[in-house]
Parts: C-alpha cells; structure tokens; sequence
C-alpha cells in the first residue's frame, strides 16, 4: 500500500494508542516519584534560609528538564523493541496502512506522549514536593514555571534544535539496531561525537557565537537526515530476521 491517507494514519495511530493505553500511567508515575526523590535531594534547608533560594530553583528546573529529556531520548531508542519478536512484529508489518502512515503514526504518538507525560509528572512532582514543604514547616518553592519558561521562553530555539536532532538520531538507532537498541545508540553516538568533536577542534576555530548559529543551521539538517534514514530503513524491514543490524 502506497501513498498516505489521513484516514489511514488515524486509524493506525488509534492502534498505537490502544495498544499502549494500558500502560500509559506507569510513565507519568515512574517520573514523578523519581523526580520528587531528586527533588528532596537538591533542596537544601540552609541554602533557601540563606536567601538563595534561585539556585534551589535552578538546580531542580536543570534537573527535572533533563531527565524528562533523558527519558524521551530512551524511549526513542526502543520505539519499536516491542517488534523484536515474530508475531508483533508480522501484526505490525500487515496492517492495512503505508510504510510512511505505520512510521509516523508510532513517531509522532510516542514524542507527544513522552513530552506530555514528563511534563506532567514534572507539575505533579513539584506539587508533591511542595505539598510536603508546607506540612513540614519549611519554606516552599515552586518550579513548574521557570521550567516550562525553559522549553518555552527566549533562546529555547537553541535547545529543540539540539533535542530534535539527538531525538531523531535515537530514532535512528530504533530502526537500525533490531535487538539492544539503547546500548546501540549510546555506543554509536558516543564513537560519532567524539570523531566530530577531534575533527571539529583540529580542522575549525571559531567563536562560540559562531559556534551557535553553525548550530541551528546543521542540527535541523542532521534531523531531517537521521529520520529519512530511519524511514529507508523501516521500509526494508522484513517479518523473520536474524541480523542484529537492519541493512
């Protein structure tokens, strides 16, 4: 089946989300209590009785924003873990939709439900921690805005771009790697940083604001490159394979 069809996106994307629905609270829970846990951790009684609550603040906002970014970049390396074997995978493959409606529809799905669920369980983390404060007698600080200001406000530009292009090398690695697909990015990305980072100091000297706007030139390139990359190499999948890499 060629082509795409909204119709069919939706009823594939309907699909994913019936699939997955049963487990959708387990994410949202796992972050908050994680993210309340490391809340507990950074702050700190004499730093905020000291008057220095903005690097309480900071810390947690660094924090918190990091591991839902963390967790959106795992959950890209196993978007599609659950086809490694057989039957969910011949399911996958045969369902009454294109390459491109079955690629988008788990892409798409999986980003806006990471997203929406880190920043859920961020808010309801915040709100615990702060419950906690005011029954212990100490003095409350809330995060929850400074850390959507942070993917939101002035120069987040330069953060979604970095993000997007991280995410979809992730993404990448999902379809590449048909079996430890997290390990696989890890090793891969790390080999790709490093030889451009020795590449980049030994060949280019320039400015770090030189370095930024090279930046938000390249990394939206590399997105588009990694997920058509990904896209190529999910259309070539097939039912029963015995390769660790999908070529």
């Amino acid at each position: 089946m060629n082509g795409f069809s909204i119709r069919r996106f939706g009823q594939v994307l309907r699909y994913d989300f019936t699939k997955s629905r049963g487990n959708l609270w387990k994410m949202p829970l796992g972050m908050t209590a994680v993210l309340f846990f490391f809340f507990r951790l950074i702050y700190d009684d004499t730093t905020v009785a000291s008057g220095l609550e903005y690097a309480i603040l900071m810390g947690i906002v660094e924090l918190g924003s990091m591991m839902i970014v963390c967790a959106a970049l795992v959950i890209a390396t196993r978007l599609y873990s659950d086809l490694e074997k057989k039957g969910p995978r011949t399911i996958a493959l045969l369902l009454p939709a294109s390459n491109l409606e079955k690629f988008l529809s788990r892409w798409v799905y999986m980003l806006v439900m990471t997203l929406l669920c880190g920043v859920v369980a961020y808010v309801a983390a915040d709100l615990l921690h702060a419950g906690w404060l005011s029954l212990t007698g100490k003095k409350v600080i809330m995060t929850s805005g400074a850390m959507l200001t942070k993917f939101t406000g002035a120069g987040s530009a330069r953060f979604w771009v970095n993000i997007l292009a991280i995410h979809s090398f992730c993404l990448l690695s999902s379809v590449l790697f048909t079996k430890f697909q997290t390990v696989g990015a890890l090793v891969t990305g790390m080999v790709i940083f490093s030889l451009f980072n020795l590449v980049f100091r030994q060949t280019m000297t320039m400015t770090s604001e030189a370095i930024d706007s090279l930046c938000l030139v390249l990394m939206p390139i590399l997105t588009i490159v990694f997920t058509i990359l990904a896209y190529m190499l999910f259309c070539r999948w097939q039912i029963v394979t015995r390769k660790l890499i999908t070529v």
